[in-house]
């Protein structure tokens, strides 16, 4: 039986803590950014994103409940729009259910 147990092999963290509503980033910005930290971190991000065969992300809130307003407009795939930010075409994206499970 092959061992599935994951590795972690890089981690990466993104806070911004804007001054003004120019600096504020979008969901989909920040975990781009967080990403490529995390890429970068293990390796290098332009080695490692070709080796990329799935992005999976927790479902934001602003897609979850219909009354909220989007601030910064929305991705009509997250995933591959993470991808997109940090140079990925993953074969597979997951936008999994909104929660602390996740």
């Amino acid at each position: 039986m092959k061992d599935s147990t994951p590795i972690i092999v890089g981690v990466g963290q993104c806070v911004v803590r804007g001054e003004s509503q120019s600096d504020i980033m979008s969901p989909v910005d920040l975990a781009g950014l967080a990403s490529r930290r995390a890429l970068d971190d293990a390796l290098s991000c332009a080695d490692l994103c070709a080796e990329i065969d799935c992005i999976a992300a927790t479902r934001l809130t602003d897609d979850s409940a219909s009354f909220m307003k989007r601030t910064f407009g929305g991705a009509e795939n997250v995933p591959r729009a993470i991808g997109k930010r940090i140079g990925a075409k993953p074969k597979r994206a997951i936008y999994s259910v909104q929660g602390g499970q996740s």
